[in-house]
């Protein structure tokens, strides 16, 4: 069997280690690449067999973003016809964050278009035009990507659709340190759906069932930590000093590395000077501006009382929880103001910002969000949990805070592609028109009734179909990430490798039935 493997930096080497085990077993025969991050890809390379090997292809997204002297195939209205017949190209450009909002789009939030749109043509024609050719050329059994965030996952998974190939998506379900693939772009699964569907039938009896009541238990009396979230931060005069330093020294290193490795113009790699000026210069200065914006109108949970409110922890930006699963509300300010204006008048909408947001967003931005007059900010180092449980609905675009409040019994509005929106339409409803918000609210209000079955089938079905491995703080080692206790990374590798295994041998049932204590 082939496969062809899409990879933005470190998971790169989770998925030639799951590469290098299926060869071994003789499931895989031939294996082709598509990789970001020109830093990561050429100081890592020797580590790499297969990537050195003349016979494995390799795409590299810096070959295509590099617009200098570059045009459009001559194929290039072909390939449009052809892919807009399953969905806007459009879609790939608006998941990738560098590429639609440059380099510095992870320290520093702007709207400002980084390409044209002839050179935005150029980049993903000539993509596609490569990537199709290396479909036909190695006749892949399964395409298999990381969580949508690159132009060209998106593309990868575009063409599976076009070529009739299974694609298989990696991402976390945040339930403990449970990761999944899924066989489709959304946030569920095919094996999801059917797993959740079958434990609402004699489910005591089904796999997992007393780690997903002790799971739902946990949920429902204290905010639930899962693998790879963002620790607690230090901000101490010394951590503060230290980061300084170490941003400042790590910086003249990386900047020498790239300049050595050729590959200092990669679109993928955010300016080092740039980047420490707001990423590390900067922030505290503009945290501490926003926070005092802020408690212009902010609340504490002390003083929340019996005010009626609709909970909106904002998502931070861009990330694909927006991009890939909201497109329709990137701009959450207008989300916010059209929720704000489709609930009661005597209630507010009370919104926390993402931890990792508060020094990002622009002054303007909050100023904008304090015109409407029935928001309140929440105070920003509280728990999204509480504010839930004080609440009378919490609305997401597609965050796991919409369960969290779920597990806890409040009412959840969806407005964009969430897993958990499988629950039924007596506790959460997925709302797709903000016309219908208001009836949508009110109906879901009369009509709530909790189900703790539902909750457990839904936790269940992701253990389930999962893998249990420290995705982020092992296999891929963020620092400042929840980690679990599990096994070690080899053996993490080889979960990962064997149920791919029995995936490529088109064997599913062993999903339900390997409960481990």
């Amino acid at each position: 069997m082939n496969v062809i493997f899409a990879a933005q930096a470190s998971i790169l080497k989770v998925f030639h280690a799951i590469d290098l085990e299926l060869r071994l077993e003789g499931v895989i025969s031939n294996s082709a690449y598509w990789v970001a991050d020109a830093e990561y890809y050429q100081f890592n390379l020797r580590q790499f067999d297969l990537l050195n090997d003349p016979s494995t292809k390799v795409l590299k997204e810096w070959t295509y973003t590099d617009t200098t002297g570059a045009s459009l195939p001559e194929n290039w209205q072909f390939l449009e016809e052809k892919y807009e017949a399953v969905g806007s190209v459009w879609n790939a450009i608006l998941a990738d964050r560098r590429l639609m909002h440059g380099r510095l789009c992870k320290t520093k939030q702007e709207y400002k278009g980084h390409y044209s749109q002839e050179q935005l043509k150029i980049i993903i024609y000539n993509a596609l035009n490569d990537i199709d050719k290396l479909i036909i050329e190695l006749k892949p059994e399964r395409i298999v990507t990381f969580v949508p965030a690159t132009f060209g996952d998106i593309l990868l998974i575009h063409a599976a659709e076009i070529h009739g190939i299974e694609c298989r998506v990696l991402r976390s379900t945040k339930i403990k340190n449970y990761v999944a693939f899924s066989d489709k772009l959304g946030s569920s699964s095919t094996w999801l759906e059917s797993s959740y569907a079958d434990n609402l039938l004699n489910q005591v009896d089904k796999p997992f069932y007393s780690q997903a009541l002790a799971f739902l238990k946990q949920g429902t009396g204290s905010p639930v930590e899962y693998e790879g979230s963002i620790a607690g931060k230090n901000n101490t005069t010394i951590d503060l000093l230290k980061r300084y330093f170490v941003g400042a020294v790590g910086g003249v290193i990386q900047k020498v590395r790239r300049v050595r490795l050729g590959v200092a113009g990669d679109n993928h790699l955010p300016p080092l000077f740039g980047a420490f000026i707001f990423g590390n210069l900067l922030r505290e200065y503009r945290e501490k501006n926003v926070r005092r914006l802020m408690r212009k109108r902010q609340l504490s949970l002390e003083e929340v009382g019996d005010l009626s409110y609709v909970f909106y922890p904002m998502h931070s930006e861009p990330e694909v929880a927006l991009s890939v699963y909201g497109r329709e509300h990137q701009n959450q300010i207008e989300t916010i103001r059209r929720i704000a204006q489709s609930i009661p008048l005597s209630w507010k909408i009370v919104i926390k910002e993402h931890p990792r947001s508060i020094s990002y967003r622009t002054r303007s931005y909050y100023e904008k969000l304090l015109d409407i007059p029935n928001l309140v900010f929440a105070d920003p180092d509280t728990k999204p949990f509480y504010w839930n449980k004080k609440s009378r609905a919490v609305v997401t675009v597609s965050g796991f805070s919409g369960f969290e409040a779920a597990m806890t019994g409040v009412p959840v509005i969806v407005l964009g592609d969430a897993s958990f929106s499988l629950l039924p339409k007596t506790m959460q409803r997925t709302v797709k028109n903000m016309e219908n918000f208001a009836i949508e609210l009110k109906s879901l209000l009369h009509d709530y009734v909790i189900s703790e079955s539902h909750l457990l089938a839904y936790i269940m079905a992701n253990m389930q179909v999962g893998v249990d491995v420290n995705l982020y703080s092992d296999l891929l080692a963020k620092s400042g990430r929840i980690t679990m206790d599990t096994d070690d990374i080899v053996t993490q590798i080889s979960r990962l490798s064997n149920w791919m295994l029995h995936d490529l041998n088109n064997n599913h049932n062993f999903m339900r039935v390997d409960e481990e204590i």
